[in-house]
């Protein structure tokens, strides 16, 4: 797609951006967006506002109630993977893709959609829930922290603390703080492109982006490290509720083992759903089919423990009307009965008569 204008195609308008048409080249890039009749007709309401900001970023205002809506039509570069030509061009989107945000009237919806060739992790689920969703993959990569970034910046979620949001509970004061200093950094940083001072201030930035990192890793470390323990001294006091209860909200309500991420035994990330189960299948073969050679003689020469005659009779003795009782008042209720069909709930109703 080259330059950039207003089509009228039938019924349709397509505004659209791409590269001056002086410059041909196969690799060119293209960003359009394409209105029915009763969008046109809203974009005409507005004053037909559009700017074509670049080959990657496009901008259409409509009027609309009760609100008017902003669009920008976006296609970012690919990650860049470390080298400097694509982490160039990837600076250069964003830069133009914060000033033209910035143009936005707060009064507007806006409508941000396209291709950002990102990936986000869980853990920015979890460190950043207000922005990032629960569908997210495996790890996160370069142009998805600067999706995190740009996000972070436009809807200043931290105002948001106080505003009855709740937290995840391993988030704490010192982590909310160095995001928010991360989250200033950028702004600096921003703000001083082309300056002299640019180098310093996106120096700045990154330090603090990899102690937040680091920050966030230990501190969930050390949380599933508490929790656990919790639930251990929990079963060894003899109290699966609460074990049980502290397992369901680590869970959490939502969690489809659908979507998480399973790979191949070359580390490939499977995407069928029939071969996430037969590799679940060849795991636990793996793990549960262990072959083992046991020579009987050594089984042979294993001593029998040896029983105390008064404890040998202590268990042979007859339990003690009291002892059914007391076996019966730490019977569970509400379970299901078992081969006799009679339930925990009617022995304790009637535990004097059946003991």
């Amino acid at each position: 797609m080259y330059d950039s204008g207003v089509q009228n195609i039938g019924e349709y308008t397509m505004i659209y951006s791409g590269q001056s048409s002086i410059n041909k080249t196969r690799n060119a890039h293209g960003v359009a967006v394409c209105l029915n009749k009763q969008a046109t007709m809203a974009w005409h309401n507005s004053g037909s506002v559009w700017e074509a900001v670049s080959e990657r970023i496009l901008m259409v205002r409509l009027a609309t109630s009760p609100v008017n809506v902003t669009i920008i039509a976006i296609y970012s570069p690919v990650n860049p993977n470390g080298q400097q030509h694509g982490a160039e061009a990837v600076e250069i989107f964003y830069e133009d893709l914060q000033r033209i945000a910035d143009k936005v009237s707060p009064h507007d919806l806006l409508l941000l959609m396209g291709d950002f060739n990102a990936r986000v992790g869980k853990q920015q689920h979890q460190t950043s829930g207000n922005i990032v969703g629960p569908h997210a993959v495996d790890r996160i990569t370069e142009n998805g922290e600067r999706l995190i970034d740009f996000c972070t910046v436009s809807v200043d979620i931290f105002q948001q603390h106080g505003n009855g949001i709740q937290r995840k509970e391993w988030l704490t004061d010192e982590i909310i703080e160095a995001v928010e200093k991360k989250a200033n950094a950028f702004i600096q940083w921003q703000n001083h492109r082309g300056s002299r001072a640019e180098q310093r201030y996106l120096q700045k930035y990154r330090l603090l982006r990899t102690l937040v990192k680091k920050k966030i890793q230990d501190r969930q470390v050390q949380y599933w490290d508490e929790r656990s323990q919790d639930i251990e001294t929990a079963m060894k006091k003899n109290d699966p509720a609460t074990a049980y209860r502290l397992i369901r909200q680590l869970k959490g309500r939502c969690a489809n083992i659908e979507h998480h991420p399973v790979q191949d035994t070359n580390g490939q990330l499977l995407i069928s759903s029939t071969a996430r189960l037969t590799r679940w299948k060849e795991y636990f073969q793996d793990l549960l089919n262990v072959p083992t050679k046991v020579n009987p003689l050594i089984i042979q020469q294993i001593t029998p423990a040896i029983i105390p005659s008064h404890e040998e009779l202590r268990q042979s003795m007859t339990p003690s009307l009291i002892e059914v009782e007391q076996a019966i008042n730490k019977m569970k209720s509400g379970r299901a009965p078992g081969i006799d069909e009679i339930s925990a709930d009617i022995l304790k109703a009637a535990k004097l008569k059946y003991s």
